[in-house]
């Protein structure tokens, strides 16, 4: 064979041999790219459980809100309310302590699962001494604040769901993803009061089962509580599936704690985050707390009444919540969102409700003054006495304290607070999450439950310490106060409550698998 013909033959098996290298190298290109999206997408199942998750968890903090006070009555005719509002608080204690512990476990051992085990599991101890208590030959109401503040430490573990549902979705993902963990936990909260119609007409002691054991109206909610909390744990074990898409890559060093390639986050913009969800866990905990005295002292309501209308007005609160996360989840209005304008917007409703329903003294000027009696001259007060009206034995404000109509207090409280508590909760929660970036936020968000769990914890103590002082209106006043000074600094600060900027080059993700 000639050179001319051996140097074409030796081209031709040249380029024949780049051609297979460059059809190779480009087949691996593209099973690595369709790997890494096949990787990175959102981990819808886990976060639905997750939701689901936080909605049972915040219904076995809100159910027991329309029957504590009556309950406390049936075991302690003399209870004060200053202890109830222990009792309110105590379940904060726990939260403030254990929230910041259980993020920065989860963070030291990159994994959420273990913690969720822990607290789902302190969660089943505290309602099931709860259900025991009127079985207990004394000390009861000092055992109901410890089933609480036991309960309180699993409630601790939801910041976790928060952080989850951050990390484990791709940023365009992002807002629905915590708007489902944020649902379960809003929905929760006001559609747990409303569970309480179910167990209305067991009255009390109810109706029994074996021996001394009865089911009631107070005990029920306590006995949901542990068959929810099995099914839980249960959930957790089987069907959560623990995987990330959302961590940048530095997070998942050896260490787990390299941020080197992550610029900081801006402590002025967290730092009003964390004094917004005070605020907005103080004013709600608040009304929680002081409707069901509200409603027996203005509205002479028995216990029985109380836990109903309470049960209804959070049923509708819970329907008005609702629709606003269908449409955060189903329609994804998060995507388009203005979240600073939407908290702004949830803070104002807040302050509208306490507006409205303020009992001014020129408006209801010539309406009917609340009823009035004087428990220290009564004998024989038991657990089935029913004491309605102002008690001008333990309140100098009982005099010219006029009656706010019941159907515009509860109405007025359904539609105002179901409409601002979901739409604070789901734009704070997805706006918290990017401010922080695609770093680990299990101790981030724990500070911020820590946040809401202090809000949760003064408002009882503080209120309960007002009303027995001053009376209702004084702490109408200074929730309009606090609201007030929230929006205030969303618009002073507006141009700081922005997602983390990340340079593109550091936007690629890595997934990791617990």
């Amino acid at each position: 064979m000639s050179p001319t013909m051996s140097s074409i033959s030796d081209s031709l098996e040249n380029i024949h041999l780049s051609s297979k290298i460059y059809d190779r190298e480009s087949s691996i290109e593209k099973e690595v790219a369709d790997s890494k999206t096949k990787e990175e997408k959102t981990q819808w199942k886990s976060i639905y459980i997750g939701g689901l998750l936080a909605f049972s968890s915040n219904v076995q903090f809100s159910i027991y809100f329309a029957t504590i006070w009556p309950f406390l009555q049936v075991l302690d005719p003399h209870v004060t309310e200053e202890f109830f509002g222990f009792v309110i608080g105590s379940y904060s204690i726990s939260n403030i302590i254990f929230s910041p512990i259980f993020g920065w476990w989860s963070n030291r051992i990159k994994c959420i699962k273990i913690p969720l085990y822990i607290g789902i599991s302190c969660q089943l101890i505290g309602n099931f001494l709860y259900f025991t208590l009127d079985k207990l030959p004394c000390w009861q109401k000092e055992f109901m604040l410890i089933s609480r503040l036991i309960t309180g430490v699993g409630w601790s573990c939801v910041s976790l769901l928060r952080s989850y549902a951050a990390t484990a979705s791709t940023n365009k993902d992002r807002s629905r993803a915590v708007s489902i963990i944020s649902g379960g936990l809003a929905f929760g909260i006001t559609i747990g009061p409303s569970l309480n119609l179910l167990f209305v007409n067991l009255g009390y002691p109810g109706f029994r089962i074996i021996r001394n054991i009865y089911f009631n109206i107070y005990n029920m909610p306590s006995f949901l509580a542990v068959i929810a909390n099995a099914c839980s744990l249960l959930a957790v074990k089987f069907a959560f599936k623990e995987k990330y898409v959302g961590i940048h890559n530095s997070e998942t060093g050896d260490k787990g704690n390299s941020n080197s390639n992550l610029p900081k986050y801006d402590k002025v913009a967290v730092s009003i985050a964390f004094i917004s969800r005070f605020v907005q866990m103080f004013i709600v905990s608040n009304l929680s707390t002081i409707s069901p005295i509200i409603t027996m002292m203005m509205f002479n309501f028995t216990k029985k009444q109380t836990v109903t209308a309470i049960a209804y007005a959070q049923g509708f609160l819970g329907f008005s919540a609702f629709v606003v996360y269908f449409l955060f989840i189903f329609i994804d209005i998060g995507k388009y969102g203005k979240f600073r304008r939407n908290i702004m917007i949830g803070f104002g409703f807040l302050i509208i409700f306490h507006l409205i329903v303020y009992p001014y003294s020129l408006i209801y000027k010539n309406s009917p003054k609340v009823s009035q009696y004087n428990s220290s001259t009564l004998t024989n007060i038991s657990s089935s006495t029913e004491l309605t009206g102002c008690d001008i034995s333990k309140f100098d404000w009982c005099d010219n304290l006029p009656i706010i109509n019941p159907y515009l207090y509860f109405i007025t409280y359904s539609l105002c607070i179901g409409i601002a508590f979901p739409v604070v909760n789901a734009a704070m929660n997805t706006l918290f999450s990017r401010m922080l970036g695609s770093r680990r936020q299990g101790t981030m968000q724990g500070w911020l439950q820590t946040c809401g769990g202090v809000g949760t914890l003064t408002a009882p103590i503080i209120s309960a310490f007002m009303y027995q002082n001053f009376g209702p209106k004084i702490i109408f006043i200074y929730q309009i106060v606090l609201g007030c000074i929230v929006i205030l600094l969303w618009v002073i600060y507006h141009h700081r409550m922005v997602p983390l900027k990340v340079n593109n080059n550091d936007e690629k993700m890595n997934v990791q698998k617990q």
